[in-house]
């Protein structure tokens, strides 16, 4: 029973810190200039640490290629699926932004 309970509660945690982030980025997004490349930024920053890591600490009787190989599917991909995702909210958030900011620029230089 404890450990359902922990689970729970560490589930909730992780959903309200998902949550947290698309909600940031979608704030970041909208603004004109181009914040919302921050967390992109910061989560393929910390894929390419992750890569980097994997093949300095490998202990793989492999040959550099291989190991490459292995770092980029096994690190690099699957954590680049957060920027993805990033990346996809900036753009279509940022999009509606300069539309936005256009047509207000529009509408002054109209009167």
């Amino acid at each position: 029973m404890e450990f359902e309970v922990s689970a729970s509660i560490g589930w909730i945690a992780g959903l309200l810190a998902l949550a947290a982030v698309i909600l940031l980025q979608v704030y970041l997004s909208r603004k004109p200039q181009k914040y919302g490349l921050i967390l992109p930024g910061c989560f393929f920053a910390l894929s390419l640490v992750s890569m980097i890591a994997f093949v300095v600490f490998a202990v793989a009787g492999g040959s550099l290629l291989e190991l490459l190989l292995g770092a980029l599917v096994t690190t690099f991909l699957p954590l680049n699926i957060p920027t993805a995702l990033l990346l996809g909210i900036y753009a279509v958030c940022h999009k509606k932004a300069v539309k936005r900011s256009e047509s207000e620029r529009m509408s002054v230089q109209d009167l």
